[in-house]
């Protein structure tokens, strides 16, 4: 889910097992539209929800330039409650394993069974991440940059740690914008995704879609990805010992005084 837009072979392996006729298809955990969109222009019916206002704006943007419209919900995903029932529901680009608690991730899906009608088919895209197979020895920070046409910058500093006996990802993101040298905003976001499931509470990070969105597949011109030494316990600070300053006593005399 690295690009503002699925690739075509995400795309058609989505339209190869969605039906196509029987209905309304439910996309929870939309975010911005990058597989929402791309499926209303093969044709199919699908309603979108998503708990980040800034995200169901860019999605609306998003449709609204491309001549598509269809039925956005802001709604926090374990307490799912629409007016309307769905022939399918999927869930793309691993939005699923934002859900860290195994409580949320089943209140999900039975939110989800509730608005399916039957035989009620539910597509799920899981994966296994690189880390959690060869876990780094220490935390991962990679900076991100983005300069846009009138000289803006956006920049993403991510710091990512890897716990094998949880088997958590924890990600802790800051956004900022800046117009030459002034900070414009900043935004700080914590999600943490699990290996075999699922956002703490329903919620997804909400930083400033546009920002998130042109960090993510703008032109790019300083990524970088190292590991920290910082918190490993070999890391030592030196301190330079610099001299003490003098300090000048002033003695006086009751007698000469």
């Amino acid at each position: 889910a690295d690009s503002p837009r699925a690739s075509e072979q995400e795309v058609a392996w989505y339209v190869a097992r969605l039906p196509r006729d029987a209905g309304t298809i439910l996309q929870p955990m939309s975010g911005s539209g990058r597989m929402l969109a791309p499926l209303l222009d093969a044709g199919f019916s699908v309603h979108g929800v998503d708990v980040s206002e800034p995200r169901l704006a860019s999605c609306a943007a998003r449709l609204a330039s491309a001549g598509r419209d269809t039925q956005l919900f802001r709604q926090d995903v374990t307490a799912l409650n629409l007016p309307f029932r769905y022939c399918a529901a999927f869930i793309a680009g691993g939005s699923f394993q934002l859900l860290t608690g195994k409580h949320a991730a089943i209140d999900v899906l039975l939110r989800i069974r509730a608005h399916l009608i039957d035989p009620g088919l539910l597509l799920l895209a899981l994966s296994i991440p690189d880390q959690a197979e060869h876990p780094p020895g220490a935390a991962v920070i990679e900076v991100r940059h983005v300069v846009l046409a009138d000289g803006t910058q956006l920049a993403c500093r991510s710091e990512r740690v890897v716990d094998v006996q949880k088997r958590r990802i924890r990600t802790q993101s800051r956004y900022e914008r800046r117009a030459r040298v002034s900070l414009i905003s900043q935004h700080a976001s914590h999600p943490e995704r699990g290996s075999t499931g699922n956002c703490e509470s329903g919620l997804r990070p909400t930083p400033d879609a546009a920002l998130s969105d042109a960090v993510q597949g703008g032109r790019a011109y300083g990524s970088t990805s190292f590991p920290s030494f910082r918190r490993h316990p070999s890391f030592r600070r030196r301190r330079r010992s610099l001299p003490r300053p003098t300090r000048i006593l002033r003695m006086s005399c009751r007698s000469c005084s």
